[in-house]
């Protein structure tokens, strides 16, 4: 759609001129397509259009292999690393680095260590729900606090059977006056259900109603596009709350207008001790579990090189 490619042709010429501008204040605002625009920029980014940075929105590279998994995207990561050695239950509250040895505080003890990688989200970060001693330098602080965390939740409404026949849409996006659109998909592998998709602070808005308020949200959508007969048939739903776990508080993270640069200083190692990776550190994948894979391979990297450096030295 010409709307589309203008204001992202808009957002492409301000990074490309160094403009330290938000999506929204370089893209169309009139239109009665902005707000599906900003919509859609809910969902990819998880912060609104005038939240995220033109700078880091033009980094990303967007490779357009977005492959859906039948199992769950979860699933096929927990695969993939099934021989990875996890300790559960050991959730870090304290990293001491004072002394020459990191220390670091669990639930289950106290572990010793020359070097950490650390990846959890800038919303762990910045919350401070783990304490640093000495506190993290103000420039690290900063680079935290210039990404933070949408938001970006799913509505799952469930059926008993197929009630859509044989022949239906895969998706409908549905608008109704001043009410934010939704995005909802149709039978997703043909399973008997429809997920609805929300981001941004409308996701916050939505998430602190609570799940039964999404849910009945959800199925008004559904009822303007396919008739309240359909609606009244959803026998149960499920619905994530992401700004609420205590594990990530929130989903993924954008800079804030002028603070692309911050990605590279979140990335930046303190003394060579304590490494930073995670999607939040990504300067082109950012918000995607590839983007977070790839900075802790280079971050594991780094860290074998400077362990060979010093070896050699002895």
């Amino acid at each position: 759609m010409d709307f589309f490619d203008d204001c992202f042709k808009a957002i492409h010429e301000a990074a490309q001129q160094g403009r330290e501008a938000s999506l929204a204040d370089v893209t169309e605002r009139e239109s009665e397509w902005t707000p599906l625009f900003d919509y859609l920029i809910s969902l990819w980014s998880s912060l609104d259009s005038d939240q995220v940075s033109v700078m880091d929105f033009d980094n990303y590279v967007d490779t357009e292999e977005n492959w859906p998994v039948k199992d769950g995207y979860g699933t096929l990561i927990a695969r993939w690393a099934a021989d990875t050695q996890v300790a559960l239950n050991s959730a870090v509250r304290e990293i001491d680095w004072s002394g020459r040895k990191l220390r670091l505080t669990t639930p289950r003890g106290e572990l010793r260590a020359e070097r950490v990688i650390i990846t959890v989200s800038t919303g762990i970060l910045g919350g401070g729900d783990i304490r640093f001693t000495p506190a993290l330098p103000d420039w690290k602080q900063a680079a935290i606090a210039a990404l933070p965390l949408g938001n970006h939740n799913r509505i799952c409404l469930i059926f008993e059977r197929n009630v859509f026949g044989p022949e239906h849409a895969r998706g409908a996006l549905v608008t109704s006056g001043d009410s934010e659109p939704m995005h909802l998909r149709i039978r997703p592998f043909g399973f008997d259900y429809v997920v609805g998709m929300t981001g941004g602070r409308f996701a916050d808005w939505l998430e602190r109603a609570g799940t039964e308020a999404s849910a009945d949200l959800a199925k008004e959508y559904l009822a303007s596009a396919f008739g309240s007969d359909i609606a009244k048939q959803v026998a149960r739903s499920n619905v994530t709350a992401w700004r609420g776990d205590p594990w990530v508080r929130g989903a993924y993270a954008a800079a804030s207008p002028g603070q692309a640069h911050q990605r590279a200083a979140l990335a930046r190692p303190i003394d060579e001790r304590l490494f930073f990776a995670g999607e939040a550190t990504s300067p082109d994948f950012f918000s995607t579990a590839h983007g977070a894979y790839l900075t802790g391979i280079a971050t594991a990297k780094t860290i074998a090189a400077l362990n060979a450096r010093r070896n050699s030295a002895r």
